[in-house]
């Protein structure tokens, strides 16, 4: 099962953080399908069907999707998650360097536990913070 145009605007718009989605299109029954959802009603607009289909799949792994946020202490969660995935595979300098350039990392981390309420995939965004922490060696 795919999303449809209309649904895809509809997770896209979920996100608190999104004011104006900006969909791309390569010709005009494409933007057609995209503009229906000003007219589409709820049920057209219901993504949570397969939302709970990706949940089920990807499961205590991070999707780098942002619905941790917002953090209290200004935590870019997915980024410092991303970080640590990546860094566990093969630590680099220009690893380091992009954990040492955030303004606020794993360490800021209160453990307040409202980024691990909101995941939809069942991660303990508060843990990889500790781990991140732990591969960076703060």
């Amino acid at each position: 099962m795919s999303l449809t145009p209309v649904q895809c605007i509809s997770y896209v718009l979920s996100f608190p953080q999104v004011a104006c989605p900006v969909p791309g299109f390569a010709n005009v029954d494409e933007l057609n399908q995209s503009l229906a959802y000003l007219t589409a009603g709820e049920e057209e607009k219901d993504f949570s069907e397969i939302q709970e289909s990706l949940v089920g799949q990807f499961a205590n792994q991070c999707m780098y999707c942002n619905h941790c946020q917002p953090c209290p202490k200004r935590i870019d969660i997915a980024e410092v998650t991303k970080l640590a995935d990546m860094a566990e595979k093969e630590m680099t300098d220009e690893l380091r360097e992009r954990y040492a350039a955030l303004l606020v990392t794993g360490e800021d981390c209160i453990h307040c536990g409202s980024c691990t309420r909101r995941c939809p995939f069942g991660i303990d965004a508060s843990e990889n913070m500790r781990r991140a922490q732990k591969i960076f060696g703060c």
